[in-house]
């Protein structure tokens, strides 16, 4: 009987699901069984406990062993997914950590550098007359393409010691990212609306901005007068997302897999940071970038932000 007590926590804890409750009541039919069939001795047939006493008990006694051993094996099973998922986010933010570290240097070494072969260039073409040659304009291109990928990857890395963080609407700041879109040009296709209520974050306003007019320029480059951009600010009493949806093909499979990590782009010319500068935004000040994908067609970049916790308190006082 002790055999089959250990087999109820055994089998508990080695399989899952239906396997492990029918075995679980394989072993009440070895119960019953023995029950009814078992021998026992002439001497002891008077000092035997009755089954239905003996049986019931048994039965609660596997029961106990099976459910507290269940319950045992989904609480490490948990906690050993949860213990992978911490390592595998240490180990991408240890990457992201390397390769913020290399783009500071880069950009420091490559800088100073970079600045004296465009200087040098523009002194040849006013010297050798040669303003307008379209080798040299071709060069001078190269040459300023790569000052912005450097200017992106200083831009693009943000230190929490760093950051100035202050409460902000940012429904308010969302929003003048999109007028300042129209006012440089009236005919961009960007459509804003924001739920009533203020949406308070603790954020830094300039970085956020930046954020969210890299979502923007991305979608603007899927998308046409027709199908138009379309920003949206929801807030609850737990967080703020801020969303860019447009009209066009969705993620490729390719940046959906290695959002967070720089110079992942499909786009021809692209240099891959706008993604990767909002993620690591969202994830400084404790929030997130979500990427999905639209019925029909279209995708959707989200920044989900938690709400300010003083502020939220003193707006509902």
């Amino acid at each position: 009987m002790p055999l089959l007590f250990f087999h109820a926590g055994l089998g508990a804890l080695l399989l899952e699901g239906r396997v492990s409750l029918g075995f679980f009541w394989s072993l009440v039919a070895c119960l019953a069984f023995v029950q009814a069939f078992g021998h026992v001795p002439p001497g002891l047939i008077e000092t035997r406990v009755s089954p239905a006493v003996l049986f019931p008990a048994q039965f609660l006694v596997a029961g106990v062993f099976w459910l507290f051993t269940t319950w045992l094996s989904h609480t490490l099973a948990a906690l050993q997914a949860h213990v992978h998922a911490r390592r595998q986010e240490q180990g991408r933010i240890d990457r992201l950590r390397a390769v913020g570290a290399l783009a500071d240097g880069l950009s420091h070494e490559f800088a100073t550098p970079l600045n004296t072969a465009m200087l040098k260039l523009e002194r040849l073409a006013r010297k050798r007359d040669l303003e307008g040659d379209p080798a040299l304009e071709e060069a001078s291109e190269a040459l300023a393409r790569c000052e912005d990928v450097l200017r992106q990857m200083a831009g693009s890395q943000l230190r929490p010691d760093a950051l100035r963080l202050e409460v902000e609407d940012v429904g308010d700041l969302v929003e003048k990212v999109c007028a300042g879109l129209r006012a440089e040009d009236p005919a961009v296709p960007v459509r804003f609306r924001r739920e009533r209520g203020p949406a308070l974050v603790q954020v830094p306003a300039v970085a956020f901005t930046q954020a969210v007019l890299n979502l923007v320029d991305n979608a603007l480059e899927e998308s046409s007068a027709e199908a138009p951009v379309e920003v949206e600010v929801r807030s609850t009493a737990e967080r703020v997302s801020v969303e860019v949806r447009d009209r066009g093909p969705g993620w490729p499979d390719l940046v959906r897999a290695h959002l967070g990590e720089p110079f992942v782009t499909t786009r021809p010319g692209g240099v891959g940071l706008g993604l990767y500068f909002a993620y690591t935004l969202a994830e400084t000040i404790g929030g997130k970038l979500e990427l999905d994908s639209v019925a029909g067609g279209g995708a959707i970049a989200r920044l989900v932000l938690p709400v300010a916790r003083n502020a939220a308190v003193e707006t509902r006082a």
